[in-house]
């Protein structure tokens, strides 16, 4: 390891002044792939996307490619997407398969990894490690919770429910398995990974980035660190509808206005809620006063939101106020995914991963997962998008904002002056913890 890096790693005055070689650092992003992307549990995709015997997609990591599928008895297996023969990658994307073939010389295996064909075996005849134990294809540690698939490279890593920590209990009840996906895009940015998912492990930003939403409530939130993982929460803060004290915005004449706009706003600029939910807590400024207790106002427009759910078919969690309260408004599960709630009955995930070794680029995942009746979600299609900026009008305006903040941040940290990000002790504590995470791994 490189004289800087040690400095990098036992020079900070704090924990929480991150240096910007973890972002910069070619040898730092190097380290990365080679010590701490095999050995974290990650997330490659969702169950659902995986209903029928042979369907599979396929998941990169840095210089990684991972094939997760179904197997006969329902079980999910993952695999080192390469053949044995000379390494040629097998599938690519998402489809069904009856058993996974080399399209270079059709070598071919079951979807339980078996070797089923090498073309004119014989010819080994006599060399080693050729028997069908050693030509079977690698497998990958897998291990689903709620809905979400995760796969670890390391076959003696712990398991996925220590990694997990404290995460299911505290946020089981939202019960992300019955989510479906209502749009997906991945795009490429220009920016380190870890820059981009900040993005989405702080509410830091939003009074002065998403200026157009800050005058509808105070988002000044507070981080709070959870095993691996953290969450941001606005306890204590004025219900919605009253604009953040940093936004120098006049609070609304009814507030109940305010709180509607602030829902439309999440709904078009987010869209982690449904267009249900919004029309449903509209019944607000019918059948309530401008009087009315915004917490009252707040309580009764869910309860029409329940309503307006639960009359369509679809589920709407209901847990006690206090673990309701403890879940907090998002969080981010680490290393490399957020998810940002509405409504109970919407989310958006956000998920970045490395390209290649470039400390410099990312691909980037957005997303919104709703709740829809049995049998009525839309069918899943997911976009590639090559240059977010020219499909814009593809991503909600707020994500829009962060992606166009993120590539500038990553390209002001080249500043030779800069030497540490300062993360804020209050608000940004999960982005810290994340860091800590990492260099647990990298630095061991």
């Amino acid at each position: 390891m490189s004289e800087q890096l040690n400095a990098m790693a036992t020079n900070r005055t704090r924990p929480d002044y991150i240096p910007v070689g973890h972002y910069l650092d070619p040898e730092f992003a190097k380290l990365e792939v080679e010590r701490f992307w095999p050995r974290v549990w990650q997330i490659a995709g969702r169950a659902e996307h995986l209903r029928k015997t042979g369907d599979f997609f396929v998941y990169d990591i840095a210089d990684q490619s991972i094939i997760v599928t179904r197997v006969a008895d329902g079980r999910i297996k993952a695999y080192y997407n390469a053949c044995k023969h000379r390494g040629r990658q097998l599938v690519s994307g998402r489809g069904n398969a009856a058993h996974f073939r080399c399209n270079y010389h059709g070598w071919t295996w079951g979807l339980e990894g078996e070797i089923r064909k090498v073309l004119n075996r014989e010819d080994w005849d006599g060399c080693p490690k050729m028997a069908d134990a050693d030509l079977a294809m690698d497998e990958v540690l897998v291990d689903t919770w709620a809905g979400f698939v995760f796969v670890n490279l390391d076959p003696g890593a712990e398991s996925l429910r220590e990694f997990l920590g404290p995460v299911p209990d505290m946020t089981g009840w939202f019960r992300w398995e019955d989510l479906r996906h209502k749009w997906h895009r991945s795009f490429p940015l220009k920016c380190n990974w870890k820059v981009a998912i900040e993005a989405f492990m702080e509410s830091y930003h939003v009074t002065s980035t998403h200026s157009q939403y800050a005058k509808y409530q105070d988002t000044t939130g507070r981080s709070r660190v959870q095993g691996n993982h953290g969450q941001t929460g606005y306890w204590g803060n004025a219900p919605v509808g009253i604009p953040s004290p940093d936004s120098n915005a006049a609070p609304h004449a009814d507030q109940r206005v305010a709180f509607i706009e602030a829902l439309e706003a999440l709904q078009v600029q987010v869209d982690n809620m449904a267009e249900r939910d919004v029309a449903a807590a509209r019944r607000v400024l019918t059948e309530t006063s401008p009087e009315t207790p915004m917490m009252e106002v707040f309580m009764k427009a869910e309860s029409y939101m329940r309503d307006a759910a639960l009359a369509e078919g679809i589920d709407w969690p209901s847990p006690p106020p206090e673990v309701e309260d403890a879940y907090g408004a998002f969080w981010n599960i680490s290393p490399n995914v957020s998810l940002v709630t509405g409504t109970k009955t919407g989310t958006v995930m956000m998920r970045s991963r490395p390209l290649g070794t470039d400390p410099n680029m990312c691909l980037f995942d957005v997303a919104a997962l709703h709740r829809y009746p049995p049998g009525g979600e839309p069918a899943y299609a997911p976009v590639h998008l090559d240059d977010w900026r020219v499909d814009r009008k593809e991503i909600p305006l707020i994500l829009a904002q962060d992606f166009a903040q993120v590539e500038l941040v990553h390209a002001g940290m080249k500043s030779r002056k800069m030497e540490f990000c300062r993360m804020n002790p209050q608000q940004e504590r999960q982005i810290t913890n994340m860091h800590q995470l990492i260099e647990r791994y990298v630095f061991d």
